[in-house]
């Protein structure tokens, strides 16, 4: 059985604020001594995923080329764990 730890991950905005956001960090079959770094890595790429995510919904929202269902549908993306 896998078993899964929670992460927090510091966030320094640009505004100078700081954000704590709560990963999950899995323990890995084949690591039999885990130690933090792989699952700090792993939660970084989903933050940046996530913040990629939210600059392409941004650039879908103010395409003039695109139908409004399609925009619709775009706004509906979500990052799915």
């Amino acid at each position: 059985m896998r078993i899964a730890h929670p992460a927090q991950v510091k966030v320094i905005e640009e505004d100078g604020t700081k954000k704590i956001t709560k990963w999950v960090a899995k323990v890995r079959i084949n690591n039999i001594n885990p130690t933090p770094n792989p699952h700090t890595t792993n939660a970084l790429m989903y933050e940046a995923c996530g913040l990629l995510l939210q600059e392409f919904k941004k650039a879908l929202e103010s395409c003039r080329c695109l139908s409004w269902a399609l925009k619709k549908k775009g706004s509906g993306i979500q990052v799915a764990c």
